[in-house]
């Protein structure tokens, strides 16, 4: 797997005013969209139910296919159960990988769970820091 984050793995992440942003890098398995809440889940600036921005355009998916999807949807609705409501933003510039996403997004429906998929970043921070949707 080839990668451009700076410490060569294939997901970073950071928490900035009141977001998470999760950030893909290179060729991206399904295992490596599961295993990155191991990074997450235990950094003190974490809040359950934080608006959270999946960002893909420097990634690619196209070794993840329609069974990886409904295996990372069960993960994700597994370790967000008893979150509060909040909103995921994926951006993602590849055709294949917004359908993909579109497909996570169906898959992945729970209560209090708003998903959408964009293919512009600016767009995707401005919906997830509508009103209401920070936790702090």
């Amino acid at each position: 797997m080839t990668s451009d984050s700076p410490d060569g793995t294939p997901v970073s992440y950071h928490i900035a005013d009141g977001i998470l942003h999760l950030e893909y890098h290179g060729e991206i398995t399904a295992d490596d969209i599961i295993n990155v809440r191991a990074a997450f889940l235990p950094d003190p600036g974490f809040v359950p139910g934080m608006p959270c921005l999946a960002d893909l355009t420097d990634a690619s998916m196209a070794h993840v296919g329609p069974a990886d999807i409904r295996r990372v949807a069960a993960h994700w609705r597994a370790m967000a159960q008893g979150w509060p409501p909040h909103r995921t933003a994926v951006v993602t510039i590849l055709d294949r990988d917004f359908g993909m996403a579109r497909l996570y997004g169906s898959v992945a429906q729970r209560p209090g769970l708003e998903l959408q998929v964009f293919r512009d970043r600016t767009a995707a921070l401005l919906w997830l820091r509508q009103a209401g949707h920070i936790v702090s």
